[in-house]
């Protein structure tokens, strides 16, 4: 999972980026193989969370376990795309999506970077005294 968290968080940014680069250069094929990538990094990171917190609740609170992440996730599309399209009518269309993308590319980034420190502190911690509620034992690098 935790591979498939890393791979999808790389494949969101740099499809973000192709797309972004097509956006600029006026290149649609560009901009679709870039919006393909982003999408399939997209849906490896969903479909890996959505193992993680699986594993983390009985099988009782499953469901309103993924309510609540559900909840989350909606709200962190809508927001910043209803603040993109405000933006937009102010900024310009072209000027908003680059700002959307660079945000996206950024903070998958982020994400990428927060979780190889999350894995160097897991490595260095001895076996059974891991600090986070998810043990190396859950997650591995295989799934």
């Amino acid at each position: 999972t935790t591979r498939i968290l890393g791979i999808g968080a790389f494949m969101l940014s740099a499809g973000t980026a192709v797309t972004l680069a097509g956006v600029e250069a006026n290149s649609v094929a560009l901009a679709g193989a870039g919006t393909v990538i982003a999408g399939a990094g997209f849906g490896a990171s969903g479909l890996a969370s959505f193992g993680t917190l699986s594993r983390l609740a009985a099988s009782g609170e499953r469901s309103e376990l993924f309510a609540a992440a559900l909840v989350i996730a909606y709200l962190a599309f809508s927001l910043p795309a209803l603040a993109a399209g405000l933006a937009s009518t102010s900024l310009g269309l072209h000027i908003t999506a680059v700002i959307y993308g660079i945000g996206v590319v950024a903070l998958g980034f982020l994400a990428l970077a927060a979780q190889g420190l999350r894995s160097a502190r897991l490595e260095r911690q001895q076996p059974g005294h891991a600090s986070s509620p998810v043990s190396d034992d859950d997650v591995t690098e295989d799934s």
